[in-house]
């Protein structure tokens, strides 16, 4: 075999390969810590110093502060308006096994944050505090992102141009007539691969989904068994028409509301409406 034949052979075996990996898609992963490390260097907070205040628990003062309200927001866990993103934060504290009431203990602290503080330095730090020393112990992993207001925006208007989908259409769509188009299939199909909802090597993330959309029944027992029961049936179908019969099937009852809403925001281009459920 020649030089040249051997090198093809190894690009085609290479190719092959990645394209056997998932791909990254638009989701990020990102651990807290290193969400604090990005906000060191925006907020020029060395990492001799950042390496202190992790190694004696955070303490309480004004830099620290910053840095926990910049690396929640880096996150995706925090918003001014509302607070703590409870559906995504969570995903970075890992709870005690045998600790039964982590959850009850955190309600409690969170409880106790002064609500009519404007200081959100404040308000992040102390709602970290509370998971940090209740809920559980902070994870090194990398944690999903999810996607922001304006992030999701452009998702929709992503899906729109590659498909091609016209205004006519969308408006179609925001009216609640969608189910039985075949442009709707492949949207769908789309935005859920593209957040890293649907990953090729491990099939369904409801995680993902929760962080990003916040309907906690995406991680129930009963919607879990559901994916699983449709997944069987369709095993041997295209991915396009899985993602679609576990729509239909499995979440077209909690999430047509906020789908109708995401086409008429995709329409109107108005970020305001485009908004998950914290």
């Amino acid at each position: 075999m020649g030089l040249a034949t051997t090198s093809i052979a190894l690009l085609v075996l290479s190719l092959a390969a990645v394209g056997r990996c998932d791909l990254p898609q638009y989701s990020v992963y990102k651990s807290l810590f290193t969400a604090l490390y990005e906000c060191g260097e925006y907020l020029q907070v060395d990492n001799v110093t950042l390496d202190q205040y992790i190694y004696y628990g955070y303490p309480s003062i004004p830099e620290v502060k910053r840095l926990i309200h910049c690396a929640m927001v880096n996150v995706g866990a925090w918003n001014d308006n509302i607070g703590v993103r409870p559906n995504v934060f969570r995903y970075f504290f890992k709870p005690n096994e045998l600790d039964t009431e982590y959850e009850e203990r955190t309600q409690q602290c969170l409880a106790q944050i002064c609500p009519n503080e404007y200081d959100q330095n404040y308000r992040a730090f102390e709602t970290f505090s509370c998971y940090y020393r209740q809920y559980g112990r902070l994870v090194k992993e990398d944690v999903f992102n999810p996607l922001e207001t304006l992030e999701f925006l452009q998702l929709l208007q992503f899906i729109k141009l590659v498909l091609n989908i016209p205004n006519e259409k969308v408006v179609q769509f925001a009216a609640g007539d969608y189910l039985n188009d075949p442009l709707f299939k492949q949207a769908l199909y789309i935005g859920v691969v593209r957040i890293g909802a649907l990953s090729r090597d491990k099939g369904f993330l409801p995680d993902v989904g929760y962080a990003q959309y916040g309907y906690p029944q995406l991680i129930s027992p009963c919607v879990q068994k559901c994916i699983a029961d449709v997944a069987a049936q369709y095993m041997n179908a295209d991915k396009r028409e899985l993602v679609y019969q576990v729509y239909v099937q499995c979440w077209y009852s909690f999430l047509d509301p906020f789908l109708r809403s995401q086409f008429q925001a995709a329409l109107d281009g108005s970020l305001c409406d485009v908004q998950v459920k914290y």
